[in-house]
């Protein structure tokens, strides 16, 4: 939640959390029955960091549920994001058919991000988005 948000970075000032702690990941939703996330819910997250101002402070990700979960992650890579897709959060294609592998939720949604024209991380990559620089050379 925003509060979680404004949790994390209060903690974060105060030192508690360390400051190379860099990369967040924002929910949109929750472990309910029939939730469905909307692409906006991710705005409560970034309306808090440009009112800190700190727009480009984190590598941040979200995960959605339900039927949009592809919109959502669409939207967040538009506005600067990352995102992770997998059975913990969604087993829905958008068009509500229940996917029978991780494998077609993970395709679906790289080929909506593929067309437009977003590229994707190999793992070195995400290890090194995550600050996890000693898997990254692995």
């Amino acid at each position: 939640s925003a509060e979680d948000l404004e949790r994390f970075i209060d903690l974060q000032e105060a030192g508690v959390i360390p400051d190379s702690q860099r990369s967040v990941l924002f929910v949109l939703g929750r472990y309910t029955e029939g939730q469905v996330s909307s692409p906006e819910d991710l705005d409560v997250f970034l309306a808090e960091l440009e009112r800190r101002g700190l727009s480009g402070r984190y590598q941040w990700m979200i995960c959605a549920f339900g039927v949009n979960e592809t919109a959502c992650l669409a939207y967040a890579v538009s506005r600067g994001g990352h995102v992770r897709v997998g059975f913990e959060n969604n087993r829905l294609h958008p068009d509500g058919r229940l996917a029978i592998t991780n494998a077609e939720r993970v395709l679906e949604v790289k080929q909506e991000l593929e067309k437009a024209g977003n590229g994707f991380a190999v793992e070195a990559e995400v290890h090194a988005l995550l600050g996890n620089p000693q898997l990254a050379e692995a």
